[in-house]
């Protein structure tokens, strides 16, 4: 009997495989699995197939057949709906570029409407492999994306903002692809501005840099190290650890040295007699007496940076509630005394000066404030329906960075199989339907 219902299982199995019209239940399944990140393999648990089969009272498909026959559906499906909700409108277009866990170089372009009456979602548009990064590779991905979207001629005239990173790639880029989309501003992220700063004031403070470095390995694999960090520290959490990929963590890792610097003291004093290196050196800067005037002085000065960065990956800000930002780091930054303040403001001039589509959204967002004194504007600026249109234009490229994000997660360890239009399906399916 077993033997016969193995038999059945079988046959029900391969009906599936090749359905010859579309399921909606199918399709349906496979976009909920897709947009809720769950993997198509997780179809062969049969606790899982059971319960879904007992509670939809339909017949459950194998991954493999959502994977070949559905997962393009339910692509072009969000691939229609952005282009609907896109329709004609003016739009911007974020770009930004990673390296996956398998070494690849990956391209990812966000596109979002400019519409003085409310504020554009960020939809991925494409997510692809490149051979190499420089800039006609960069000019080229961005054409190929932004052709999913528009086929007629004359759109392009739509694309009023590109918002990347300052790489000198996508600087030459972004002064390349203005021959085609002559209405187009570079702008490059303000918060890639903030972290670079605060990267500098890392940069300034070699001695806290160890110190951070340091700090956390401390504690690492050393159950008896932390019981003695308990003891001194109740109810204080282990040193934290900056991470690269998110912004103003070196930062957060002073503030936290800044706040228990004299309780932190106490637990190192503690462990002298330990040898492990990374004591030692903790030890060695503890007992600097120059530690506390520098942490004294990133308190301080550099606090304000982290809530800053905070502010602008937030969504859906007016351009003038943008610039007041801008502002406040300006003058925050201009303050700072002493010669690293002076070395602080060179490299926020710097900064700013090569960023020319900061110059002329300043005009603009002038013009949207109200002022009466005539603004110079290029000749493609100065039409009404055009400069109304960034009312709520976004400042950075964050939006790019969550993508990624999700690319990482996407793939795991156990997912390195993707085909790379797979992937970018999956990622493409993710993203967009997150609400």
């Amino acid at each position: 009997m077993s033997a016969i219902k193995r038999k059945f299982q079988k046959q029900q199995l391969i009906s599936t495989s090749s359905p010859s019209s579309s399921n909606s239940f199918f399709e349906d399944l496979c976009f909920a699995m897709v947009s809720s990140d769950i993997p198509l393999y997780k179809l062969k648990s049969k606790p899982f197939r059971n319960f879904l089969s007992k509670y939809t009272n339909q017949s459950i498909p194998d991954e493999s057949t959502l994977r070949k026959h559905y997962l393009s559906i339910c692509y072009q499906k969000t691939m229609n709906e952005i282009k609907e909700k896109i329709g004609n409108n003016f739009i911007y277009i974020a770009v930004d570029e990673t390296t996956d866990a398998r070494g690849l170089y990956i391209a990812n372009l966000l596109v979002g409407v400019l519409n003085k009456d409310y504020a554009g979602q960020p939809y991925l548009l494409a997510s692809k492999q490149l051979n190499k990064t420089n800039n006609e590779t960069i000019s080229q991905f961005i054409n190929d994306s932004l052709k999913l979207l528009w086929t007629d001629v004359g759109m392009e005239r739509r694309v009023l903002l590109l918002l990347t990173d300052a790489a000198p790639y996508m600087l030459k880029a972004g002064k390349s692809l203005k021959l085609f989309y002559s209405n187009m501003i570079h702008m490059t992220c303000i918060a890639h501005a903030c972290n670079r700063i605060a990267e500098k004031v890392r940069e300034l403070f070699p001695n806290i840099n160890i110190l951070i470095n340091n700090g956390k390995k401390v504690f690492l694999k050393s159950p008896n190290r932390i019981s003695i960090f308990r003891d001194e520290m109740e109810n204080i959490p282990l040193p934290p650890a900056p991470v690269i990929t998110r912004w103003g963590t070196w930062i957060v890792a002073a503030l936290y040295y800044a706040e228990h610097f004299i309780k932190y003291q106490k637990v190192i004093e503690k462990l002298a007699e330990d040898d492990a290196q990374c004591v030692k050196k903790v030890l060695d800067i503890i007992k600097d007496g120059s530690i506390l005037n520098e942490l004294t002085f990133i308190s301080t000065h550099f606090s304000f940076l982290v809530e800053l960065i905070k502010k602008l990956e937030t969504q859906n800000m007016l351009l003038s509630e943008s610039f007041c930002l801008i502002s406040e780091l300006e003058e925050k930054i201009n303050i700072i005394p002493g010669p690293k303040g002076t070395t602080l403001k060179t490299k926020l001039n710097d900064i700013f000066s090569k960023n020319k589509g900061l110059k002329i959204l300043r005009k603009i967002n002038k013009v949207l404030l109200g002022e009466t004194e005539a603004v110079e504007l290029d000749e493609n600026y100065k039409d009404p329906n055009i400069l109304s249109s960034f009312k709520f234009a976004p400042i950075t490229s964050v939006d790019c960075e969550r993508s990624f994000s999700i690319y990482k997660h996407l793939l795991t360890d156990r997912r390195h199989s993707f085909t790379e239009d797979k992937l970018e399906h999956h990622l493409v399916i993710n993203f967009n339907n997150k609400e």
